[in-house]
């Protein structure tokens, strides 16, 4: 799991509650019209939060049951790392690793598979930082071209919307 992605589960944080599941759904039409259905969609997880509203688990489901289990780790309230594990066989997935600045700016993400083959290459993700810009480099081993994205910041920080 990318670092993006904890970002946008870890924000639905709410004071004082510790569990929080979202399931949901798409209607569907079967024998030809005549009678509606509601199926279940994509986006269905649950997230298991800490007093101090740290994302400390998270359970993703396909149309079968539960299939992927998250595991944050944190230290002096930055993550760490990430374990994925397919859920319920417990078989790893893939870890991430994440490495800060001195000043706690995300520098560098390395997501490695499960699968401990040595001849895998990681997914590695560089930040460069520069006065109201983020630069994301990164390439896909299997690939082997190089991603860039760019986020733009206003001067208190935060993320411009375009």
């Amino acid at each position: 799991m990318r670092y993006c992605s904890h970002k946008r589960y870890q924000s639905e944080a709410i004071e004082g509650v510790t569990y929080i599941k979202v399931r949901t759904y798409k209607w569907t039409l079967y024998n030809e019209g005549l009678l509606p259905k509601l199926k279940p969609g994509f986006e269905n997880y649950d997230l298991y939060f800490n007093k101090k509203g740290l994302l400390l688990y998270s359970y993703h489901y396909n149309r079968q049951g539960a299939s992927e289990l998250n595991k944050f780790a944190y230290y002096k309230g930055r993550l760490i790392n990430i374990q994925t594990v397919y859920f319920p066989s417990h078989e790893m997935k893939s870890v991430s690793i994440f490495y800060y600045d001195e000043q706690g700016r995300l520098i560098k993400e390395i997501i490695s598979s499960g699968r401990n083959d040595p001849d895998e290459e990681p997914e590695v993700i560089n930040y460069i930082y520069e006065k109201n810009l983020i630069t994301e480099i990164y390439v896909e081993p299997y690939d082997e071209v190089e991603h860039k994205i760019e986020t733009f910041l206003d001067d208190e920080g935060n993320e411009l919307e375009y």
